[in-house]
């Protein structure tokens, strides 16, 4: 009995030393991670689009695609017509005749209802929509301490902005025969605003919202959705003859292309943190 309670006491030092042992890790671990300045919660915080790459995202094709196709057409119809015909806009007169009543060129083509609602999507891409929903969409990212987006928005939306204010300066491009207009501009009319901002805004929005989804299909139904919406009211905006389509194509490319620059500017941000 004796040398079995020995035996049974030799044998359970070595398990209570891994016990220890253990313990031992596990506080070597604690210590590592104290040390370390970065617990793991605050790791998950902030790991944020440092940990993500832009580059080889659903976010980045699509509107890398909508920029291509933007630029694309713009470059057909620009260069084409001045090829053919010796000036630039001879496309863009015959898209937006076009869309016009033969017998009344002041009316658009369908009815009554269809132009207003044409109208009320316009207002989609004015400053004042676009700059509510950006304010709104901030102030959100404020509460929620993530700066770094409310960042992001505002220079998409006011870098945009600032881009398209430009190039209509230099390119000083009037707008379509105020005869034709049943609503008067009072900027030069390349690149088109509306549309710029709406590019900026929605896709923006929607990269954001990609972003924290998982699934592809989810992904792509709401990259398709601000892409959709962004074409609409640029569309809207020839269809009502407040600008031309190279005016269009033109503000589209400038959205989609600061839009990817933000982009690309926050993920490299958060890489070098």
């Amino acid at each position: 009995m004796l040398s079995q309670r020995g035996n049974h006491k030799r044998t359970s030092r070595p398990s209570s030393s891994v016990v220890v042992a253990g313990h031992a890790g596990d506080n070597r671990m604690a210590r590592s991670e104290g040390t370390s300045g970065v617990a793991p919660a605050r790791q998950a915080n902030t790991a944020g689009l440092s940990a993500f790459d832009w580059r080889r995202a659903a976010e980045i094709r699509v509107i890398g695609a909508l920029l291509f196709l933007s630029l694309l057409l713009l470059g057909l119809l620009m260069i084409g017509s001045r090829a053919l015909t010796g000036d630039a806009m001879v496309y863009d007169w015959a898209i937006v005749l076009a869309l016009r009543n033969p017998l009344n060129i002041t009316d658009p083509l369908g009815p009554d209802w269809f132009e207003s609602i044409t109208v009320d999507l316009g207002y989609l891409g004015s400053v004042t929509v676009v700059g509510a929903i950006a304010l709104a969409v901030m102030g959100y990212f404020l509460l929620v301490r993530r700066r770094d987006l409310a960042i992001l928005v505002f220079a998409a939306v006011s870098g945009t902005a600032i881009v398209t204010t430009l190039l209509k300066l230099a390119v000083a491009r009037p707008g379509i025969n105020l005869a034709m207009m049943r609503f008067e501009t009072s900027t030069f009319s390349f690149p088109s605003g509306h549309a710029a901002l709406s590019a900026a805004i929605y896709l923006t929005l929607a990269a954001l919202i990609a972003r924290a989804q998982s699934q592809q299909l989810v992904k792509y139904y709401v990259l398709g959705l601000a892409c959709a919406l962004t074409l609409i009211i640029g569309a809207s905006r020839v269809f009502n003859t407040v600008h031309f389509p190279t005016d269009v194509l033109a503000g589209w490319s400038v959205g989609a292309a600061w839009t990817l620059v933000c982009l690309f500017a926050i993920s490299a941000r958060s890489a070098w943190r």
